[in-house]
């Protein structure tokens, strides 16, 4: 099974954020940049194209430790 990652080249540096490390572990990541100067701001990951999970969670310490985000896990067939 592949797994691909897709990330906001702005945000990817930022503090706090797993970009870095995860690409220093071998996954296999893309960093990609808005033509309108905006950041990406939709998370989600498929996972075995079976569940998804989305929402507004950054994935970051902050996210974890000091924010108020949310996720979603949905489950279904293909």
């Amino acid at each position: 099974m592949a797994i691909q990652i897709i990330a906001d080249s702005s945000q990817a540096g930022t503090t706090g954020g797993e970009i870095a490390t995860l690409e220093s572990l071998g996954f296999n990541l893309k960093r990609v940049s808005g033509t309108t100067g905006g950041i990406m701001n939709n998370k989600y990951m498929i996972i075995d194209g079976r569940f998804l999970l989305t929402g507004s969670y950054n994935w970051s310490v902050s996210a974890e430790d000091s924010n108020f985000e949310n996720a979603v896990f949905l489950q279904g067939s293909q």
